[in-house]
Formats: structure tokens, C-alpha cells, sequence
């Protein structure tokens, strides 16, 4: 059999006959030696070329190789350390320790791939030509999530567990959204009866039954206000006893309020009594007078006796004037009606702006 290349020839030199298909046996001629020795350079030549590669290469001492060296294995081109494996068989790039917090990739034999960059994404993960999925996460055999791409710029993610469950990023929104990334409307809930959330911040409006101007609350707000008395819209010498007490709800534009006052001297100021520094003013454009519950009284002369008498916000104001009918029409009460010590109990609502 002719050996045509340095692969093909046998370590028992006995065996060694025939140089490509030149036969060297036992009695051959000078020229034949001559012509074996050419064929037998040549294919020495072809190693040295890379034409001819090696079965196998054993090296105990250092290897250096000048030009570019090709391998299907382990291919290292600098002087660096390029992969690394350790003694529990880890394996390592870029680094020559376990160790999570130094830059590089390890692999390991539990299963876990540690990947730490130094001011770099330490993974980057791209999904060509179409939409979906660009990271899948199982439990076991059973896909329990993705995060994937959705009109080729946004992001979505998920659970596929159950009732499939996602949101995706979209122009300044996050939005209930398909499996596949698509908007899902009215179909997701946020939180759990079990499982709620505790605080929800929210700078705009919260639209409840509906997409429309009328189903949007734009404001919720509860606190404490400090009322007062005024005579003619004067307070002069005016005191209070420890009782003067404003607190209010405010649902959207509906403002609900309950005043106490109680005085310990009505002071100098005279005229129509009215209840001011209510926390928000109704629109002067309301064509709407709010009247208000008067729940107490005590220390007030002859406003009960035989009159009807009532508090009404006028519009444009953040005051309830006190008022009484007077033979079919209304007037104005005064602090003649007033004493040092007297007090009321009010309530009510009005709509502000």
C-alpha cells in the first residue's frame, strides 16, 4: 500500500516499504533511495506548510508559534491566558478565579454562567429579522416566561405561566399586553385581594368605568383648615376658645367640609356674619348657591325662634354666609345675633374649579 503522506506511515520501521509509491524494501537501487528521500521531504514539507496535518501532537516542553495558528479546540492568538479551566473543570474567560465580582465569563459545573463587565452590558442578547421572543425562562420542561421584542423598537416581558400575564413599553406607557407583545385591553388586573399594594402614587387623572373626560378623578386630597368668623368681613378683637376646627375631603371638584367654631369674644367688627377661609373657592362663573347643614347652635339670640334660618356659599367666595327668611324673602344675620361665647357646628359640600 503506498503511504502517500507522513500520516500514513508506521511506527515499526520495519514496516516501512514504500514511500508514496516508490518501493525502498531490501535491494533497491541508489536512484530509488534518491527519488524515496525527495518524496519523503516533500511530505515533511507539507507539514511544515500546514497542507499536511498531524494525527496527533504530543509536546512536553513550550510551543511558540510565529504565524497564525488554527485550531478546532482551544485557540489562543496573544500571549494572554484566553480560557481557563479549573481542577472542578469551571471554565473561564477574560479571568483565571471563580470569583462573580472579577470581569469575565465563567461557566460552571453546577449549571450557572456568571458574565461581569466593567462599565459594558455583560450580556447582550439580539434577535434578527422578526419579532418575539428574545429570552425564554423555564421551570424544568415548562416555559414560565419571556421577554421579547414587539414592532421591532419595544420591549415586552412576562409570565406564560397560567392565565398568561404581560406588560410591554410603548411610547411613554406601560401597557397590558399579549403574549406575543400586542395591546391587551381590560382584561389584566393590578394586585390581588390577597395581594395588594400598599401606596400608589399617581400625578394625573385615574379614569374608573370608563376612557372619557367624565370617568377621569383628577384629584383626591383630605386635611385640616383653620376657619373664622367675620362681621362685615372684619375680625377685630376676635378670640376663639380651643374649639375652632376645619376639616375637609376633596373627591375631584366636590368638596366636603365640617366646621366648628366656638368663641370666647366676638371682638369690635360689625356686620353680616359669615364663615371664611374655606380651603378652595367656588367659580365665580357657578350659577349654583351651596346651602350647608347647621348640625349645633348655643349662644345665639332669637335666630331659631321663628325664622328660617340657613348658610348659603354665594359664587366666586370661599365664605358661607349666614342667613334667615324674612316674610317670604331673606336678609343677612349680623353680630347683633352673636354672643361672646357663641358657637356652631356646619357641614356640607360644594363643587370648586
Amino acid at each position: 500500500m503506498a503511504k502517500a503522506n507522513i500520516t500514513e506511515y508506521d511506527s515499526t520501521a520495519g514496516n516501512n516499504t514504500v514511500i508514496n509509491d516508490i518501493d525502498i524494501s531490501e535491494g533497491c537501487s541508489p536512484s530509488t533511495i534518491n527519488n524515496a528521500i525527495r518524496e519523503l521531504m516533500a511530505h515533511l514539507k507539507n507539514v511544515d506548510t500546514g497542507t499536511q496535518a498531524l494525527t496527533a501532537l504530543s509536546v512536553t516542553g513550550n510551543v511558540s508559534v510565529g504565524g497564525t495558528f488554527t485550531s478546532r479546540g482551544i485557540d489562543d492568538n496573544a500571549d494572554a491566558t484566553a480560557i481557563t479551566i479549573d481542577s472542578s473543570e469551571n471554565v473561564m474567560i477574560g479571568k483565571t478565579s471563580t470569583n462573580f465580582q472579577t470581569v469575565g465569563v465563567e461557566a460552571k459545573t453546577n449549571g450557572s454562567l456568571h458574565a461581569t463587565a466593567d462599565q459594558n452590558n455583560p450580556i447582550v442578547a439580539v434577535r434578527k429579522t422578526n419579532d418575539g421572543k428574545v429570552q425564554a425562562f423555564y421551570k424544568d420542561a415548562t416555559e414560565v416566561g419571556q421577554i421579547g421584542s414587539y414592532l421591532g423598537a419595544y420591549l415586552y416581558m412576562g409570565s406564560t405561566g397560567g392565565t398568561d400575564t404581560h406588560i410591554n413599553f410603548v411610547n411613554g406607557n406601560v401597557r397590558p399586553a399579549t403574549s406575543s407583545g400586542g395591546h391587551l385591553d381590560n382584561s389584566l388586573a393590578l394586585g390581588h385581594s390577597s395581594s395588594r399594594w400598599s401606596d400608589v402614587y399617581v400625578g394625573g387623572n385615574i379614569y374608573l368605568g370608563g376612557t372619557g373626560s367624565a370617568n377621569a378623578l383628577d384629584d383626591y386630597e383630605e386635611g385640616t383648615f383653620v376657619p373664622k368668623f367675620t362681621f362685615g368681613g372684619g375680625s377685630s378683637g376676635q378670640s376663639y376658645s380651643s374649639v375652632r376646627n376645619g376639616f375637609y375631603t376633596k373627591i375631584g371638584r366636590v368638596v366636603y367640609v365640617t366646621i366648628r367654631l366656638e368663641l370666647s369674644a366676638k371682638g369690635s367688627s360689625t356686620g353680616t356674619i359669615r364663615i371664611a377661609d374655606l380651603p378652595f373657592a367656588l367659580p365665580s362663573t357657578s350659577n349654583l348657591n351651596y346651602s350647608f347643614y347647621i348640625g349645633f347652635v348655643d349662644g345665639m339670640s332669637g335666630l331659631f325662634d321663628s325664622d328660617n334660618t340657613y348658610l348659603v356659599m354665594d359664587a366666586g367666595t370661599d365664605k358661607i354666609t349666614l342667613r334667615r327668611g324674612n316674610g317670604g324673602g331673606s336678609q343677612d344675620i349680623s353680630e347683633s345675633n352673636f354672643g361672646n361665647s357663641s358657637q356652631m357646628i356646619v357641614s356640607g359640600f360644594y363643587h370648586t374649579a
